[in-house]
């Protein structure tokens, strides 16, 4: 092959790639007069959007294959048809170019020539000449056909040779293609031969013509975070730039599409783990105070979404006005409008409501609180603490004979330097064990089953409570190491039941119950042997593996700064008949209670006092 520079406009068709022979694809070769180094530099500038992970992938192909197509019509049509398919032709190329990502062997192959044949279309449609080198392809001999004196119309074709979509596999395509020796090949491009006497056809019959790709011009709307689309716009976006535009939008434009029926029948079209991080992020507030906001973001979705895999529980969590909101590692949960309804207030044992790092199934507030320290595996901020009662017995004591005070919220609290009064720090979780996904269960549960799951979940619990002491719950036995009774959390009620049992199905319930201190059971395949009916529910419900690497706290874990143990592990009077219950430590010496149903447990959901998470060691 040579190249000589382009004076003309298009040249004659030499009949494509008869009798040439097909380059190597290699980075040493030649490709088709350019070398492939060559052809890497004409790499078009990629729109941003497009270079997204997966969109240009599967945009690419496609286009091609038109280009391609529409380029073999134009090689075989008559006179009169060129003009117009060079047009449609020229647009294909710039689509293709549009989309291409560099990111395929085959789309590099193909570059050079696209680019070749773009440049001298582009010189045709206009009129004059390129600079450009163009590639000049062996050249066939024709064979004499008789035919009256009246000359044939020259047929004009663009002089690159395209590679075939088929090429994707070049390892299957012949090295060398030879004509045969003693006949010419016969021509390819030319009209058949035209007489004085035979006038040729003006329209030739050719299937319909697929419409030129048009870009959506709803996407040139999503750069701009302050454009709000309709929903009529929405549904005309792909699974990726829906999610673009859900998480560039102001959370109050994002939530309105809980209520848009044909928004969210869209993305239930496009399968259920899409639905599930759509609805995800419509559930999802992370605050501006949030110290990782955008790590501990992906991680609250990568959780929440696993959780998610049920059209019926999306849509009734929707319904209801669920909302699941990030708390900074720094603040009270009681900060935020959420939950200010507790500030000030205290559990059934005496410790502060404002220290604890989570809440999920209260149907009063249908807020679910999760932490940002144990979605990234970080310390809580030590200036998260409170001053509340050793226990519930203390509690009691000091209301009855009148040794309290106002605290900063006005409410009746403990008494500075009264002897059952303490100062609590904000509960810290071992390594593994997600709160995000125990709170979650507890709204799952509450707001987003139906009432079948919820007679199956509450039959279950009831008959396991009349099993033996022995029995294994997903928080161990109801036994102390001594063998001396004692509910763990899991058996505590039938929410702690659903979500501790959750958990273990999803892989996250590691560590040991803060009640028995017996190793807790974890794992899908635990739950399906000694739960199997809520290993039903759950399999409906999460996504089809375990999760991995949650709250990654010995990854974050600084050698000189070695934890307090204090404010992990609980000290536990000898007289008290359990430990401290999920999402807050006592810091010291105290006693704490059963969990039982009281006058704060709120209808049909969680006791207040349990909706937490589990403490666990260091």
């Amino acid at each position: 092959m040579v190249s000589k520079a382009k004076d003309t406009a298009l040249p004659k068709s030499s009949g494509g790639t008869t009798g040439s022979k097909v380059e190597s694809n290699s980075a040493k070769s030649k490709l088709r007069g350019l070398s492939f180094e060559d052809g890497e530099k004409q790499l078009a500038p990629v729109d941003a959007e497009l270079k997204k992970p997966g969109v240009g992938a599967r945009l690419t192909n496609a286009n091609y294959a038109k280009l391609y197509d529409l380029y073999g019509k134009y090689l075989k049509a008559a006179s009169s048809q060129k003009a117009g398919l060079l047009a449609e032709l020229d647009q294909a190329i710039q689509t293709w170019l549009t989309v291409h990502d560099g990111s395929k062997k085959h789309d590099k192959s193909r570059l050079p020539g696209v680019k070749l044949l773009a440049e001298q279309i582009r010189t045709a449609l206009s009129g004059g000449s390129s600079s450009e080198t163009v590639v000049e392809t062996p050249k066939v001999e024709t064979p004499k056909v008789e035919t009256p004196k009246v000359e044939s119309p020259k047929v004009e074709s663009p002089k690159v040779d395209l590679v075939p979509p088929e090429e994707m596999t070049p390892e299957v395509q012949p090295k060398d293609v030879q004509p045969p020796k003693d006949v010419p090949p016969p021509p390819k491009d030319l009209p058949p031969p035209i007489t004085s006497e035979v006038k040729p056809p003006e329209k030739v019959d050719e299937p319909p013509k697929k419409e030129a790709v048009k870009e959506n011009p709803v996407v040139a709307k999503l750069a701009d975070a302050k454009v709000e689309l309709t929903v009529e716009e929405l549904v005309t976006l792909d699974y990726s730039q829906i999610l673009t535009y859900l998480d560039t939008r102001e959370k109050s434009v994002v939530e309105k599409l809980r209520t848009a029926d044909k928004f969210i029948s869209h993305a239930e079209s496009l399968g259920a783990e899409q639905l599930a991080h759509v609805v995800c992020r419509i559930l999802l507030r992370t605050p501006d105070t949030v110290i990782d906001k955008g790590g501990s973001r992906t991680e609250a979705i990568r959780i929440l979404s696993s959780q998610l895999r049920n059209t019926e529980v999306c849509k009734n969590l929707l319904a209801n006005e669920a909302f699941v909101v990030i708390i900074p590692k720094n603040k009270l949960m009681t900060d935020f409008a959420e939950f200010s309804q507790w500030a000030g207030t205290y559990t059934f044992d005496g410790r502060p409501w404002d220290i604890t790092r989570g809440m999920g199934g209260i149907k009063t507030s249908r807020n679910t609180a999760i932490a940002e320290e144990n979605l990234t595996g970080d310390e809580v901020d030590k200036s998260v603490a409170r001053k509340g009662w050793h226990s519930k017995e203390w509690m009691e004591h000091s209301k009855k004979n009148g040794t309290t005070e106002t605290n900063e919220n006005g409410k009746v609290g403990p008494k500075s330097g009264d002897t059952g009064t303490k100062v609590f720090n904000a509960g810290v979780y071992c390594n593994g064990y997600s709160t995000t996904n125990h709170e979650f269960f507890h709204t799952i549960h509450s707001l987003g089953l139906n009432k079948t799951d919820h007679a199956k979940i509450q039959t279950e619990y009831d008959n396991k409570k009349k099993k033996p002491k022995e029995t294994e719950w997903a928080d161990g036995p109801e036994m102390k190491k001594d063998d001396t009774f004692s509910v763990n959390y899991a058996s505590s009620t039938v929410f702690e039941y659903f979500a501790q049992t959750g958990c273990a199905f999803q892989g996250t319930n590691v560590g040991t119950d803060p009640y028995t201190s017996r190793d807790r059971n974890n794992g899908r395949s635990w739950v399906e042997k000694n739960e199997p009916e809520l290993a039903k529910i759950l399999g409906k419900v999460c996504s089809d593996s375990e999760l991995k690497n949650v709250n990654p706290r010995d990854a974050k874990k600084k050698v000189d700064s070695p934890p307090k143990v204090e404010d992990v592990k609980p000290k536990v009077d000898d007289k008290s008949t359990g430990g401290t219950p999920i999402g807050t430590t006592t810091g010291g010496t105290g006693t704490t209670t059963t969990p039982k149903k009281d006058a704060t447990t709120p209808e049909g959901g969680t006791k207040v006092g349990d909706a937490i998470g589990l403490i666990g060691e260091k």
